[in-house]
């Protein structure tokens, strides 16, 4: 009796697995086949993302009327980690110095 019963939930637990599999294989070719143009218009507004440029907020003087600070419109990339794999090694890359980077 006792043993029996031991088959019979052994037998439920690889049922259960094999539903799981299978609904797991149907749920991934689904995304693959069918689904693919939401997913690939995902990706690709996830790469080409564009950010709102703020406003000009002025120059900033000192006390005898020299311009301390101003705000430039400039152009400028950041890097999406994810993608790190597809920029060659960071050994080939040169490290700037501080005033490297602001001469250029």
């Amino acid at each position: 009796m006792l043993f029996e019963q031991t088959i019979k939930k052994i037998k439920m637990v690889k049922l259960f697995i094999v539903l799981l599999s299978l609904a797991l294989i149907f749920k991934v070719g689904y995304i693959q086949i069918i689904d693919r143009k939401t997913i690939y218009d995902k990706a690709l507004e996830s790469w080409q993302r564009s950010f709102p440029v703020q406003a000009n907020r002025g120059k900033i003087y000192d006390c005898s009327g020299n311009i301390l600070a101003t705000d430039l419109t400039t152009a400028s990339r950041s890097p999406i980690p994810s993608c790190r794999s597809y920029l060659p090694p960071c050994s080939s890359e040169k490290s700037l110095s501080s005033n490297q980077l602001l001469t250029t």
